[in-house]
């Protein structure tokens, strides 16, 4: 079973991760 406070963590994280990748590439371009 799979809890939807699972799902959130889960899209958080993914989220996170997505954000940290744009940023990382952001700062190399510079």
């Amino acid at each position: 079973m799979h809890d939807r406070d699972d799902i959130l963590a889960e899209q958080a994280e993914r989220d996170l991760r997505n954000r940290l990748k744009a940023a990382f590439k952001g700062f190399i371009d510079k």
